[in-house]
């Protein structure tokens, strides 16, 4: 695939450089001739949150020769007029414009390159252009996200191919919620990239300062109504579902801050892009984000005051009557916000619940065998058995469960490359496929996704499905999984690298308000949660659901050892575990599985059954059936955990066993 970056600047330095370095033919397209010979001298440099220097092509556009398949726009939309005509020549019939543009672009660059050829993204990190081929990357790698959809909101092969193209560059995400992604974007734009840009700082600085955040606050709120009145639902970016930044009192509006500086916290480096342009003495985008939000006010009969005020003031310094400074905070009038009723309390958690489960009649030497079948931690190079297809991941399911698996535990893979998907439409081929050839086994279906994926896309398989059992993570964690790639000099596709490296900088996040959500969706659809627990405070954090009604007793807890970031596989780990929950939750009111990761699985397992667990295996944990033979199906790792079962008189419950086990209805 050719691909030209148009506008690289700041962010499209930063692009072209990955691109090129994951072995894509890309060329960097901008008007800055300084810029331009720089890139082609000396490299595309990438400082801050990254350290490398890239070769590359670049060329202005005056230079562009032949035809493009994709086009990724980055050029300031205050440069439409002149960009998108330069563009046009050099696009065949089948030419993909991807628009990153900030605002509500895909309207304006369709009406240039026809909407056929549009599609958009919005852009989850942040970048500060630092001079002549250097560009700093102020936001942590694995929040470099793309959210990538058509303008009617299909799924298409294009976007695939786009997918694929934009790899290297960090972790591209498809929807079909393109214009709700659009406007949560819009709305982060508004906030800080607003006040950045009027008071001539950083994110970082317009968190310090409580009047600052405050008139943050006030512009998402706007931001909220206008939205509402529209009858647009702004859907989640990087997990931040803008929806909970919504106030009517104080209380709420106070809460929000919090938010603000979690979600915010890691791009507090970070200096609007509309500020570098003031700095720069050009034309800045205030009109397309909060002249936006004001606009579609005045559509939606929506009144925004502070959106107004961020107009005026940016636009007064783009014309020098003002400077961008902290002083400016003065011309902003905060609105009257009532106080608010008194917030109610949460009951706190006991050690020990006082509700008892009813005692299971299954005997106890059955014990429930899960075939976790493909993950998203390992990665095709590193076994050419790993499940990647929806026929194989089903082959495997059918295997594991002949082998005597009573639960199969899923994810879904991109066909093409193997990377961990969310596509309802791969999960589709999933199920049909296991339920064509086996309709007893249980289906346990991940929510733990993938890197980059948003708790909604997460969740979204629970209301398709209304799947028996569904896992959810109990709690934060740094994610280390990129030690195992270590020993890996090459790969079989662009992405893996990728995500190996951004995994030092990953945090996998499940914060309380995902888990309210979580389970929540899940209670909602009748499916049993199957709680993860990666180390011992993630066994308090249950009990705190279960005392605040989110989750039912009896709880069915998997202990998932191992993982660099959380607890280990030593038998001292595993006693550990297993005595906490029962000094939380109380005897008979949990059932639970373990975990090993690794050569960790089969050891792990066998001590976990003495001490009165069920077992997972599969290609999620472990890809080795013995040291150095790599398993060739899911199937030879159940034979040979069921084998050491019955060595001591365990035996594999039945799906419909498991199901007593565990109180499901099929």
């Amino acid at each position: 695939m050719k691909i030209a970056i148009v506008g690289a600047g700041s962010l499209g330095t930063i692009i072209g450089a990955l691109l090129a370095k994951g072995g894509r033919d890309v060329t960097m397209v901008d008007a800055n001739e300084e810029h331009v010979k720089a890139l082609n001298e000396k490299g595309a440099q990438i400082v801050g949150f990254m350290e490398m220097t890239v070769p590359v092509k670049a060329i202005t556009p005056a230079q562009m020769e032949g035809t493009y398949d994709l086009v990724i726009y980055l050029v300031k939309t205050t440069y439409n007029h002149i960009s998108l005509p330069q563009i046009v020549p050099h696009l065949h019939e089948e030419s993909i414009v991807l628009t990153l543009q900030n605002g509500l672009p895909e309207d304006a660059v369709a009406e240039y390159v026809g909407a056929k050829r549009t599609i958009g993204a919005a852009v989850g990190w942040g970048a500060t252009w630092i001079g002549p081929g250097v560009s700093q990357l102020t936001s942590p790698a694995d929040k470099m996200t793309y959210d990538i959809g058509e303008l009617d909101g299909k799924m298409t092969d294009r976007l695939k191919k786009v997918h694929e193209a934009l790899e290297p560059a960090g972790v591209p995400i498809l929807t079909d919620k393109l214009t709700g992604i659009r406007w949560t974007k819009l709305l982060v734009n508004s906030t800080f990239s607003g006040m950045s840009a009027a008071l001539g700082c950083t994110y970082g600085d317009v968190l310090d300062n409580p009047k600052a955040l405050t008139c943050v606050a006030h512009i998402a709120n706007e931001c909220l109504h206008v939205v509402a009145a529209l009858g647009v639902k702004p859907d989640p970016i990087q997990g931040i579902d803008v929806g909970i930044l919504g106030f009517a009192n104080q209380q709420q509006m106070q809460k929000t801050f919090m938010i603000y500086q979690m979600a915010f916290g890691p791009h507090r480096a970070l200096k609007a892009s509309m500020l570098q342009d003031l700095e720069k003495g050009i034309p800045c985008e205030i009109n397309t984000i909060n002249g936006k939000v004001a606009e579609m006010g005045i559509k939606a009969g929506v009144a925004t005051p502070m959106n107004d005020k961020v107009v005026e003031i940016v636009t007064a310094c783009q014309e020098g009557k003002l400077k961008p400074e902290m002083s400016n905070l003065d011309l902003f009038v905060l609105p009257e916000v009532p106080e608010g009723p008194a917030e109610p309390t949460r009951p706190a958690v006991s050690s020990a619940p006082a509700v008892h489960a009813a005692k299971s009649k299954i005997p106890s030497h059955k014990r429930i065998v899960t075939c976790a079948l493909t993950g998203s931690i390992h990665i095709p190079t590193m076994s050419e058995y790993l499940p990647i297809t929806p026929d194989q991941i089903a082959q495997n399911a059918i295997d594991a469960a002949n082998a005597g698996a009573a639960v199969v535990h899923i994810h879904a893979r991109d066909p093409l490359n193997g990377m961990p998907t969310a596509d309802l439409n791969i999960f589709d081929q999933i199920f049909e496929k296991i339920r064509a050839k086996n309709k007893d086994v249980i289906i346990c279906i991940t929510t733990g996704g993938g890197a980059g994926m948003t708790v909604e896309q997460r969740a979204s398989v629970i209301p398709r499905y209304k799947p028996e059992l569904a896992s959810c993570n109990l709690g934060s964690m740094n994610w280390g999984v990129f030690a195992i790639a270590e020993k890996y000099k090459e790969f079989k596709y662009p992405w893996e690298g990728a995500m190996m490296e951004m995994a030092k900088g990953f945090v996998f996040q499940n914060t309380f308000a995902d888990l309210f959500k979580m389970t929540s969706i899940m209670a909602e659809n009748g499916t049993k949660p199957e709680l993860e627990v990666y180390d011992v405070g993630h066994l308090y954090n249950c009990g705190y659901l279960v005392q605040a009604g989110y989750v039912k007793l009896p709880v069915y807890l998997q202990f998932v050892t191992g993982i660099l970031g959380g607890i280990q596989s030593s038998p001292y780990d595993l006693v550990n575990l297993s005595s906490t929950a029962e000094r939380i939750f109380g005897k008979g009111n949990y059932e639970w599985s373990v975990i090993g990761a690794g050569r960790g699985e089969f050891p792990v397992c066998t001590q976990g059954l003495f001490l009165g667990s069920h077992v997972r295996v599969g290609m999620e944990d472990n890809l080795y059936v013995k040291r150095g033979v790599l398993a060739k199906s899911n199937g030879d790792l159940v034979e040979k955990m069921v084998r050491i079962m019955g060595e001591f008189d365990f035996e594999p419950a039945t799906p419909d066993e498991a199901r007593e086990i565990l109180g499901l209805k099929k």
